[in-house]
């Protein structure tokens, strides 16, 4: 498909699974941030709206003003940041190169590139809207351990996949199903504790199933 060409109802149509939209005050200015930190590609750049690609996946950006006359613009926070609680990650970008240019683009380093027991080296980066982009790669090469047992390192599904940490009170709904009150966060700090989500819209055009853990054992 053809993203600086397609028309508006092709593209909603052709639209599959987990689908992420963002409120953002500047729609350019979010996209350069999303180029020049995380490579991503935007399409169809206005005012009001842009088409943003991360691999192959697709996500959107709206202006606050295109939302006038929807309900969801009305929860929207006077200040920044938006939608504490969720965490975009990028499991195909390195932490270290993103850390690096986070700054000079005008994002904040909310947690530097760190080794996590979970496999992953993943960084916490908060751009001018405050949403939190985690990326992250693998750190590890041998055995991990899962639900109390050794098993093999865990390999994705998909290049690039989206997994969204979505928070209950001071507990988490892991992707198993369980919880987890001992999930240990940057975003959990100061006001980022405040409204969760009223910016983001997370749509499933599939089943439920369509949605669960991404991986699988090698």
């Amino acid at each position: 498909m053809d993203y600086e060409t397609v028309s508006a109802e092709v593209f909603g149509a052709s639209l599959r699974g987990l689908g992420l939209n963002l409120l953002v005050r500047d729609v350019k200015a979010e996209c350069e941030f999303l180029e020049t930190v995380f490579e991503m590609k935007s399409h169809r750049v206005s005012a009001d709206f842009a088409i943003i690609t991360y691999g192959s996946e697709v996500f959107q950006l709206h202006s606050d003003g295109s939302y006038s006359e929807n309900p969801l613009l009305a929860l929207l926070p006077e200040n920044p940041p938006r939608g504490p609680g969720i965490e975009i990650r990028l499991y195909d970008t390195d932490p270290d190169a993103a850390a690096s240019r986070a700054d000079a683009a005008g994002g904040v380093v909310l947690q530097a590139p760190t080794d996590k027991p979970h496999g992953l080296r993943e960084t916490y980066i908060l751009c001018e809207n405050g949403y939190a982009w985690v990326a992250s790669r693998p750190n590890v090469a041998g055995q991990v351990e899962l639900s109390g047992q050794k098993t093999t390192v865990l390999k994705r599904k998909r290049a690039s996949q989206w997994i969204f940490h979505i928070r209950y009170s001071h507990q988490f709904q892991n992707l198993s199903g369980g919880k987890d009150d001992s999930y240990s966060n940057p975003t959990e700090h100061g006001s980022l504790a405040g409204a969760r989500g009223p910016s983001s819209c997370v749509s499933l055009d599939r089943p439920p199933e369509y949605a669960r853990r991404g991986f699988k054992s090698l």
